[in-house]
């Protein structure tokens, strides 16, 4: 069995107080990365989330002008040529901006600019 002095056992105590203050030291900072890691990740989601409903929306309102634009021109209520042809201009419209939203979810994705639909 070992036997330690008292200043044996005082200099194994005070290193071990050393390297747990060297330890807490350490972690303290680690933990702060990691809380701040955290944050990041949580906002980056929340951006993405933000990201992914915005571009819902612009889909779905131009989607939902287009169908009108057509229910209206089969349903008879645009009569006239000008009428029908304001109702094409809303169908072109809304689909040159849905296909502007592909072009950037696409830049978005790889960083380049796809081929131009024709």
């Amino acid at each position: 069995m070992l036997r330690y002095t008292g200043a044996e056992k005082q200099k194994m105590f005070g290193d071990w107080q050393k390297s747990g203050r060297l330890i807490s030291g350490i972690m303290k900072p680690l933990d702060t990365l990691s809380v701040g890691a955290r944050q990041f990740s949580e906002k980056n989601e929340n951006s993405r989330k933000e990201l992914i409903a915005g571009i819902s929306h612009d889909l779905c309102t131009s989607l939902i002008s287009i169908k009108m634009s057509i229910d209206g021109i089969k349903s008879g209520v645009a009569e006239t040529a000008p009428q029908r042809e304001k109702y094409f201009d809303i169908i072109e419209s809304k689909t040159r901006d849905i296909e502007h939203i592909i072009e950037q979810l696409f830049f978005f994705k790889t960083g380049h600019r796809r081929i131009q639909l024709p």
